[in-house]
């Protein structure tokens, strides 16, 4: 199936916001929007948000490991990843030779 995405940001003063736009096979998919207030990223700014959320991290990594223990529960099948494709590798070394300094 063929994706199409648009993604556009706007600024209006002190706001900022992010727009995501889907289309699949000509159908409007999806559309997504997220605005916030515009702060500059100081040490202090940083300081602030990790004192007003600071178990962000472990309670996603909490979910995460939870999620993985109810499947582990129902016993859902774990499957292996195929090997990669000749194509996949080639890539994969284009990639890495272009990341190279």
């Amino acid at each position: 199936m063929q994706f199409t995405t648009s993604i556009s940001r706007r600024e209006v003063s002190s706001t900022i916001g992010v727009s995501i736009v889907e289309h699949e096979a000509g159908h409007h998919v999806l559309d997504a929007q997220l605005w916030g207030n515009r702060m500059p990223l100081t040490t202090a700014s940083l300081s602030r948000m990790l004192l007003g959320y600071p178990l962000m991290t472990l309670k996603t990594i909490a979910a995460i490991h939870g999620e993985a223990l109810r499947l582990y529960v129902k016993r859902v099948p774990v499957h292996k990843h195929p090997a990669p494709t000749r194509e996949q590798c080639e890539q994969d070394d284009l990639l890495s030779e272009l990341g190279k300094p």
